[in-house]
């Protein structure tokens, strides 16, 4: 269930990349950060990583696979979210390329 979390806060960071100027940022941690591409990677690929490692050292506390798997399902929840939100931009500048060559 770690695996899967790191996982998932790895297809978050890279979503949250790509995002970027095409959505407000949810995350109250992030927001402040969202431009500062150096800041963002470290809290996402370093700090982020260092909680997980946290839970990994007590994941037989139950407790702690409690909070796992609510973590899983909020990170799901957002790259879920900001796949979507992705696949509408790339879909909305598709479409908006194809209006300007049938104007041209």
């Amino acid at each position: 269930m770690l695996l899967i979390l790191y996982l998932l806060n790895f297809l978050d960071y890279g979503i949250t990349l790509l995002n970027r100027g095409n959505f407000e940022e949810a995350n109250p941690l992030t927001r402040p950060i969202i431009d500062n591409t150096l800041a963002l990677t470290l809290l996402k690929l370093v700090l982020v990583p260092l909680c997980i490692y946290i839970l990994w050292r007590y994941r037989d506390r139950v407790v702690v696979k409690i909070v796992t798997v609510v973590l899983c399902l909020v990170y799901l929840y957002a790259v879920v979210l900001g796949g979507t939100e992705l696949a509408l931009n790339i879909k909305i500048a598709r479409l908006e390329q194809m209006g300007a060559l049938i104007y041209a």
